[in-house]
């Protein structure tokens, strides 16, 4: 699981895991699944399955449907991760989604999850704010902020240290940080990251 600020580089970082030859890793709003209690909700779960990455529609790739009626999120992740591993005939499944609260990145973890939390310079975050989401400096601020707070400013207090890694984004674009950036990532995740394969991006 990939996660962090927006314009934090969570999309760079899981395009070049989607890049491996045993990984897949797309964004896909995992976040968003809720138990299914009855029969209404398994329809209308496999209904919005579309919805979890609107890429899915774009594309000739079979759904993960959900064939009972009562089922937790955590299994329905998990049935969902087995599906893309299957399809893509690899052995590693991750995605990436920003914005994930500590409660969320505890569940995943739980049911099996290796999270990366990606950092970026605050003033480089903002100027991407600034230009490619909120126009508005001071609700991007406010935004930012909020945010940082919410993940006690990366210290992560309700998750333990050895369930998370913490990567800065410039270290991943820096020549002369990028090797023993990659390998760090390599050895939390247990398989070996080329970054100087060429780039795919969802599906």
């Amino acid at each position: 699981l990939i996660t962090g600020q927006l314009r934090s580089g969570t999309t760079f970082l899981s395009t070049l895991i989607n890049s491996q030859d045993d990984a897949c890793c797309f964004e896909i709003a995992l976040n968003q699944v809720q138990d299914i209690k009855d029969e209404k909700d398994k329809i209308n779960f496999n209904s919005n399955l579309k919805n979890l990455n609107p890429g899915l529609a774009c594309f000739d790739i079979p759904l993960p449907i959900i064939e009972t009626s009562s089922i937790s999120k955590e299994k329905i992740i998990e049935h969902i991760s087995d599906h893309f591993v299957s399809y893509y005939k690899v052995n590693n499944f991750g995605f990436k989604k920003t914005l994930i609260n500590q409660e969320e990145l505890l569940m995943f973890k739980k049911i099996g999850f290796k999270i990366i939390v990606l950092k970026r310079n605050i003033d480089d975050q903002f100027f991407s704010y600034i230009h490619h989401i909120y126009k508005d400096p001071f609700k991007s601020s406010l935004l930012i902020k909020d945010y940082l707070k919410s993940i006690d400013f990366y210290e992560f207090k309700k998750l333990n240290p050895s369930d998370f890694i913490t990567v800065d984004f410039e270290n991943l674009v820096n020549d002369d940080k990028k090797e023993t950036t990659f390998k760090k990532i390599s050895e939390y995740l247990g398989f070996e990251i080329d970054y100087k394969k060429p780039l795919m991006v969802d599906f």
